[in-house]
C-alpha cells in the first residue's frame, strides 16, 4: 500500500494547524524551528511571531553582530515584534529606527534619557497596549491622541507633581492597571481611584525614596503597595511572557483585599516586599482552609 493520497489527509482548521506549529517550537528545543519553518510560506510566518515576539535591546540580543549571517536583519523581524524593551544609552535615532520598523508592537518599555514625546508618532500607528516609560514630557493634548488611546497599561517610571499634572492619565479610556514608581502627594492617589473610572490596579512601588504615608489610610482594594527593585529586565521579560511578574502580583494583593481576607482594615495600607510578599500576605489574610 503505498502513501495516502494527499486529498485523502485530513484537513486541519487553519488556527489548530497555527497552534501545533507554534508548541512545536515553544516546547521542543528552538532548532526544530527551522526546519518548520520552511515546510509553508505560513509556517514560517507562524514560527517567525513566536521567534521574534519579544525583542529586548538593553540586553543587546538583537541585531545580531555584524557579518553573522544566523541572526536576521531588523527589517526581516521587526513587523514580527510584539514586545520590546530598548533605551540605556541608545540614541534616538535609533530608537526611531527600532519603532518604524516594529510597526505591531503591543508592549512597549522606554528606559531611556530620550524625550518620550519624540516617538509620540510611531505610537500613533499602533496598537499599543503597555508602556513603561517617562511621560514627564508629554503636554496634555498628547494624551487625548490615538498613541495612548489602547494603553491598559501605564508604568510610569517620572511625571511630575501636582493633581493639574497627573489629571491628564484621566482621559485614558481603556487605562485598567498605573504603577507610580515614584512618590506623589496621597491626595494625587485619592483622586486618581476617584476618576479613573476603569482602574483595576494602582500599584505603588518604592524604588528608593520612601513613601511618607503616614497614618493615611485608603481602604480602595484598587490601591497596592510594594517596595520592588525596578528597572530589572527580567521582570519586563516575564510580563511579556505571560509568567509572574509584578502587574499579577499586585493583582493577587488586591483580590485578597476585594473578597475581605484581610484579618484586619488597617493592614489594607501595608507594604508588600518583593521576596516573600505571598508568604507575607498569608501572615496578614485569614486562613481560609
Amino acid at each position: 500500500m503505498g502513501p495516502p493520497d494527499a486529498s485523502e489527509l485530513p484537513i486541519l482548521p487553519p488556527e489548530l494547524e497555527r497552534k501545533i506549529f507554534e508548541l512545536a517550537v515553544v516546547l521542543e528545543h528552538p532548532s526544530s524551528a527551522l526546519p518548520l519553518m520552511l515546510v509553508a510560506h505560513r509556517t514560517h510566518r507562524w514560527i517567525a511571531s513566536v521567534l521574534y515576539n519579544i525583542a529586548n535591546q538593553l540586553s543587546k540580543i538583537y541585531p545580531a553582530k555584524r557579518g553573522d549571517p544566523s541572526k536576521p536583519d531588523l527589517t526581516y523581524y521587526g513587523p514580527f515584534v510584539k514586545h520590546i524593551i530598548l533605551g540605556g544609552d541608545m540614541k534616538a535615532e535609533k530608537i526611531s529606527m527600532f519603532f518604524s520598523s516594529c510597526p505591531n508592537l503591543i508592549d512597549v518599555a522606554l528606559w531611556s534619557h530620550c524625550r518620550t514625546k519624540a516617538f509620540l508618532g510611531f505610537f500613533d500607528d499602533m496598537k499599543l497596549e503597555r508602556l513603561s516609560t517617562n511621560i514627564s514630557t508629554l503636554d496634555p493634548e498628547d494624551f487625548q491622541t490615538s498613541a495612548l488611546s489602547n494603553i491598559t497599561h501605564l508604568d510610569i517610571t517620572k511625571f511630575g507633581s501636582g493633581w493639574p499634572r497627573w489629571k491628564d492619565l484621566t482621559v485614558l479610556p481603556r487605562l485598567t492597571h498605573l504603577a507610580i514608581n515614584e512618590v506623589v502627594d496621597v491626595d494625587i492617589i485619592r483622586r486618581l481611584l476617584h476618576h479613573c473610572k476603569q482602574l483595576q490596579i494602582l500599584l505603588l512601588v518604592e524604588v528608593g525614596t520612601a513613601w511618607n504615608m503616614g497614618d493615611i489610610f485608603i481602604s480602595d482594594p484598587r490601591l497596592v503597595m510594594m517596595k520592588l527593585c525596578r528597572y530589572v529586565v527580567e521582570d519586563w521579560r516575564d510580563s511579556a511572557l505571560g509568567k509572574e511578574n509584578m502587574w499579577s502580583w499586585a493583582e493577587e494583593i488586591s483580590l485578597a483585599k476585594q473578597r475581605g481576607l484581610f484579618k484586619d482594615e488597617t493592614l489594607l495600607c501595608t507594604w508588600f516586599g518583593e521576596k516573600g510578599w505571598r508568604r507575607q500576605l498569608g501572615d496578614l489574610c485569614h486562613d481560609t482552609n
